[in-house]
């Protein structure tokens, strides 16, 4: 059973992550006189949206770990797989709670990078070296002259680590929920349309223009690629197996951009909200849709109203021989819904995307297009600087 949990970020300085990681592990089992290859840490890293579920020692060490180290950075407080690890985490320590009347205090939060203001509710921080508790941890592995300082650190960590676990033994959490039904911990808890994202440029609205399972079976005889409601559309099958929203908005928190999911009946709403709060709105568009009257419709009445700040993707995987086929066709029923849109010289738009890969990239170029556009115009953020701490996070134990 691993006593502790690194989880991380991809991208986020991964060989440093590893060697705090490794050079933790060897501080551990010296302290438990373990012998060199046990396993007494595990580094969760976030979840390729192709994997589906937990990896399997992920998921061992979610439901088993005695103490939880989350390398925190903006990218991983927007990553939904970072507030997941943290989610379960989180309920093993209120089920200790509530069971033995006392806390845990097994939830070791590291500063890895420089954080903006947190909310007063967010767990302090574990300093790196009490006299400089701001300086980030990947700092002491950068820098020669602070490697004294991390040295005493992870030994510190490591003895921790240790008294934690024997005086706090968590229980086991079995059986551990799947990923896709793990609450995000970073996640507000309020639902709906109105909810804000954090302030300023760096917020995207994903408007998921495509029809369920029952729907699709009026238009086309592959419907392998739909769900339950437009959030399970998957174009990529089998080449990608889950949602286009879950890459999109890790594509997007990557990016650090906050993302709100809807569907395509609340378009116009979601345009509102997002004029007024100064958002991009992504559609992201199945051109199938575009032969049920009711998304047709609610796609060209949006499209005279404007579309303004908006950017529409629309995938057509070359792994779906019946949307490959009918490629042009469905091309040119984009086109003449959103006429008007594509006719602007500056419109965001992107058509007849192959591959997951194509549709990652233009995703990341569009995000970044639109926000050197708004720096360019000088259009100003709604709020202040330090509305940036109002963004929900959960509460520590």
């Amino acid at each position: 059973m691993p006593l502790f949990l690194v989880s991380h970020i991809r991208g986020d300085d991964d060989a440093y992550v590893e060697e705090f990681f490794h050079d933790l592990c060897r501080e551990v089992r010296a302290l438990t006189g373990t012998g060199r290859t046990d396993d007494v840490g595990t580094l969760a890293t976030d979840l390729d949206p192709a994997e589906g579920d937990w990896p399997p020692a992920t998921a061992r060490a979610l439901a088993s770990c005695q103490v939880f180290l989350p390398l925190c950075s903006p990218r991983l407080l927007l990553s939904e797989s970072g507030g997941r690890h943290w989610w379960l985490f989180h309920e093993r320590l209120r089920r200790f709670s509530e069971d033995n009347q006392r806390d845990a205090a097994s939830l070791l939060p590291l500063r890895w990078v420089s954080m903006p203001d947190l909310p007063p509710s967010f767990p302090e921080f574990l300093a790196a070296d009490p006299t400089d508790p701001r300086r980030p941890l990947r700092q002491y592995l950068r820098l020669r002259t602070l490697r004294p300082h991390y040295r005493s650190f992870l030994h510190r960590l490591a003895g921790q680590i240790v008294k934690t676990a024997r005086s706090c033994p968590l229980p086991p959490y079995w059986p551990l929920p799947s990923a896709a039904r793990t609450p995000n911990a970073f996640a507000p808890s309020e639902t709906g349309l109105d909810r804000p994202l954090v302030p300023g440029t760096r917020n995207v609205r994903f408007v998921v223009a495509a029809g369920s399972r029952g729907d699709m079976e009026r238009v086309r005889a592959a419907v392998e690629y739909y769900g339950k409601d437009s959030t399970e559309w998957a174009p990529y099958r089998p080449l990608r197996r889950q949602p286009l929203v879950e890459q999109a908005q890790a594509i997007a928190a990557g990016q650090l951009f906050d993302s709100h999911v809807t569907g395509l009946e609340d378009l116009r709403r979601t345009l509102d909200v997002a004029k007024e709060a100064n958002d991009l709105v992504v559609l992201l568009l199945d051109p199938w849709s575009t032969r049920l009257p009711a998304s047709r419709r609610q796609l060209s009445e949006a499209d005279l109203a404007g579309l303004p700040d908006a950017a529409v993707l629309v995938p057509v995987s070359d792994a779906d021989p019946e949307s490959e086929q009918s490629r042009d066709e469905l091309m040119f029923d984009v086109e003449q819904t959103l006429a008007r849109f594509l006719g602007r010289y500056d419109a965001l738009y992107s058509g007849r995307l192959p591959t997951p890969e194509s549709f990652g990239n233009q995703l990341a170029s569009t995000l970044e297009q639109s926000r050197n556009r708004r720096f360019r115009v000088g259009r100003p953020a709604p709020g202040s600087a330090s509305a940036a701490g109002d963004r929900p996070i959960l509460n520590g134990p």
